[in-house]
């Protein structure tokens, strides 16, 4: 596997790989726009190893006139947090993934990089869902041989998913890996690769196999109040509105609209129209997230 990993890295581009760091974006969501599939997303220092390999690729490429003038910056300046004689990639972190809202930053096995980055941080993110999957498991007792994951994501990550496919299609459109490439064609989902990245560990854990026909449903919630802020529908268009705070536990309830509902809007709205609705890069949250177990092997990811 680690082959593969690298390999699928190595490969990468590093000019747009560098650019979507440097705005925000997390290593994983970069596979995932990148039409990177398979068990990669599972690969522990997946972070790191990206870094690496997108310093050392730009380190080999000398920055062009045309680069230079672009940034209005001399040959010993820096270009987009590197410079052409002393290459670095700029990337935090600590900072939640301005594509994903930081969900893959938060699962175990995904993110291991986190704990000596951003030690502090880590420190005060709830326990993670595989953590709270296995304790339950151990609490009630379960026995089962198969299980199936579900996940739930909010709807806010199509829309910044598609800000962020934006961004990489005018700046970066020319390169061979974009050209021509559609977003629901060529960007991996975050469902796909989340359970990509869980399935395995799961599967060692709970020493059952991943089947989707199983009774036994493990349930994933991801919930962000910031949705309610940047999401909404009525007559198709992106415009604000909030949503509803539940006084008794705090949690917010988002917009009524399905995602079907909001893939829809989505796809009828021009590149053009949508730049006027909503920005692109899409703008950083501001906090990460917790976990909250509701009942069984169900779990709500609240976002604070």
């Amino acid at each position: 596997m680690e082959s593969t990993m690298y390999g699928a890295i190595q490969a990468l581009p590093s000019e747009p790989v560098s650019d979507l760091l440097s705005i925000g974006v997390c290593p994983f969501c970069i596979l995932r726009f990148f039409g990177i599939r398979d068990v990669v997303y599972s690969y522990p220092f997946l972070p790191s190893t990206l870094v690496e390999c997108t310093t050392i690729n730009l380190s080999k490429e000398p920055c062009n006139k045309k680069e230079q003038e672009s940034f209005g910056h001399s040959n010993e300046q820096a270009l987009d947090g590197r410079t052409c004689n002393n290459v670095s990639v700029n990337f935090d972190m600590s900072n939640p993934c301005i594509a994903c809202l930081g969900i893959f930053q938060l699962e175990p096995g995904i993110d291991r990089q986190l704990d000596r980055i951003c030690h502090e941080r880590r420190e005060r993110m709830a326990v993670t869902s595989k953590e709270k999957i296995i304790e339950s498991v151990k609490k009630e007792g379960y026995q089962f041989d198969t299980f199936t994951v579900e996940i739930s994501i909010p709807g806010i990550v199509m829309v910044r998913e598609r800000a962020v496919w934006q961004h990489l299609q005018e700046k970066h459109g020319s390169q061979s890996r974009l050209q021509g490439k559609h977003l629901s064609e060529h960007v991996v989902s975050s469902k796909e690769a989340l359970k990509g990245a869980l399935i395995k560990s799961l599967e060692e854990s709970l020493q059952a196999v991943h089947d989707s026909g199983s009774t036994f449903k493990i349930a994933l919630r991801y919930k962000h109040p910031e949705t309610v802020c940047e999401l909404g529908f009525p007559g198709c268009s992106l415009k604000r509105k909030r949503g509803v705070m539940n006084e008794v536990n705090g949690d917010f309830t988002e917009p009524v609209e399905s995602l079907v509902a909001i893939q829809r809007c989505l796809a009828s709205i021009s590149a053009k129209d949508f730049a006027s609705i909503y920005p692109y890069p899409p703008p950083k949250v501001r906090s990460g997230s917790k976990s909250i177990l509701i009942g069984g092997l169900k779990l709500h990811q609240g976002y604070i």
